[in-house]
């Protein structure tokens, strides 16, 4: 299965007002061809029934001193209908530092949920307890407005990627009149991205952007454009995306205090010169 893996905090530093934690920008997130065995296969040949709702995950990390076991568990549907353990990435052996000799992949769920380092899958009635599950990686069920912080009872457990488009090759100069190639990836919880759109005036108006032909579901898709400056001066280029379930890119993301799930606007500046 070829898909995103992207760490929940990823653009955590782009929130105003700041929030704790690993102030990632752009940088913690790939997209990988990961191959395994199904975890509905394994709970099968396993030889497991009965009506348990989650499935329990450990691995064998342990933690530093003072730091609570990474313990989560998922709900048994997503489990059941696409998650696998994986022992490969991109046709190699998985590395250790991503979770050899296998780990959990739950693809368009964020990688809180890709249990590295797996020993241990049980199916349970009730959902895992913990720090990570109870208080860390959940967003708020109504969030408010930047700055408003929640309780754990008012937040529920990350899971879906939001939509969202990033620029990864932009010219730092072009030339009015001259076509400049303008690329990057867009990816979602949603199965698929159904496009991928550019403006060059703060929003006012937007070009869609061509899509790759390769979009295996919960992979990023490849997007090109090729675009014409129109005057000199700085020009601040911007993109988002739309998913295959209609959710659009929004020029802010919604703050929350953990700084989960960042998803604005991406932006490139190009010097465009006469």
């Amino acid at each position: 299965m070829t898909c995103v893996l992207q760490c929940a905090g990823n653009g955590r530093s782009l929130y105003t007002p700041p929030v704790p934690g690993v102030q990632w920008r752009y940088g913690a997130v790939g997209n990988a061809r990961w191959t395994g065995a199904k975890v509905r296969d394994l709970l099968t040949k396993a030889g497991v029934k009965g009506t348990a709702k989650h499935l329990h995950t450990a691995g064998t990390d342990d933690p530093p001193s003072k730091t609570p076991p990474f313990h989560r568990s998922l709900e048994i549907e997503k489990a059941l209908e696409d998650a696998i353990v994986a022992w490969e990435m991109n046709g190699e052996p998985l590395p250790p530092l991503h979770g050899a000799p296998a780990r959990l992949v739950v693809p368009g769920w964020a990688g809180d949920h890709w249990m590295k380092w797996l020993a241990k899958l049980s199916l349970e009635p009730d959902p895992e307890k913990g720090f990570y599950m109870d208080v860390g990686y959940r967003y708020p069920a109504k969030p408010g407005e930047p700055g408003v912080t929640f309780k754990s009872e008012e937040m529920r457990p990350v899971t879906d990627l939001f939509v969202k488009s990033n620029i990864t090759g932009a010219p730092a100069r072009a030339r009015v009149g001259s076509p400049a190639t303008i690329r990057g990836v867009a990816f979602s919880g949603a199965p698929d991205i159904a496009k991928v759109e550019l403006t060059d005036d703060d929003g006012k108006s937007w070009k869609a952007a061509d899509l790759g032909r390769e979009h295996d579901p919960y992979a990023w898709r490849l997007w090109s454009l090729s675009w014409m400056p129109k005057s000199p001066g700085k020009v601040r280029l911007a993109s988002r995306a739309t998913d295959s379930r209609g959710s659009v890119q929004p020029r802010e993301a919604v703050w929350n205090q953990s700084g989960y799930l960042w998803n604005g606007w991406h932006s490139a500046e190009v010097e465009v010169t006469a």
